[in-house]
């Protein structure tokens, strides 16, 4: 692992990781269940973690054998999730202060994510964070899901920088072993949500936090 004045690119996604917004997304999705009678799969949210949101409708139709189209099931999502960022999803605890401190720093800072830009924007907006970040990387915009290691190499091929010059904060493990499987370093947000994956995630990641108060620069040896 890297020295932190190593590190040139540090790469955050959002739902789980920035933004405390499992729990809407868990109500939403208990919400749509709900709406079409049918009772949620104990690792449904295991399975659609890494995808695109395209995708995820595609899952969510084929396994539930739903009688509407992938671009209905997403208008759903969508009418319940924009609202909800736009008013009530809040950053975790400590996330504003880390950016305000690397934002004082020579790195690059950018977000990588399966969530869509209309979804997520009004919220970074909401707390004047939006600016901060110099691309947003999601799935809908490079075509591209989590679990796919071309989704990491966009960025490496836009930034031309080594991978383990990155350090990425994740929630979902199925992109922490994609990242990690290219050299990134890779920062753990740890949710309750996971606990099932507990002990892989911490074997697929070089560290581990619950917020980013307990992101500690010395363990990094830091500037």
């Amino acid at each position: 692992m890297k020295k932190i004045e190593n590190i040139k690119l540090f790469l955050f996604d959002l739902d789980g990781t920035i933004l405390d917004s499992l729990k809407i997304w868990n109500d939403i999705d208990l919400l749509f269940f709900k709406n079409h009678n049918l009772i949620m799969g104990e690792d449904y949210h295991i399975a659609i973690a890494p995808l695109t949101l395209e995708e995820t409708a595609t899952y969510t139709k084929n396994t539930y054998k739903l009688d509407i189209n992938e671009e209905q099931i997403m208008k759903e999502w969508s009418d319940l999730a924009i609202k909800e960022y736009a008013e009530n999803v809040n950053l975790k605890k400590g996330v504003k202060e880390f950016l305000d401190y690397l934002k004082n720093k020579n790195v690059h800072l950018a977000i990588a994510t399966s969530c869509n830009e209309e979804m997520f924007k009004p919220c970074l907006e909401r707390y004047g964070i939006v600016s901060y970040f110099e691309h947003f990387y999601t799935s809908q915009n490079l075509k591209i899901n989590k679990s796919n290691a071309n989704f990491f190499k966009e960025i490496l091929n836009e930034y031309k920088i080594e991978p383990d010059q990155i350090l990425f904060f994740e929630d979902s493990l199925a992109s922490m072993k994609c990242a990690k499987s290219l050299g990134f370093n890779v920062v753990a947000v740890m949710d309750k949500k996971w606990e099932k994956q507990k002990e892989e995630i911490i074997a697929s990641s070089d560290d581990q936090i619950e917020d980013f108060s307990q992101f500690i620069l010395n363990r990094w040896q830091s500037w």
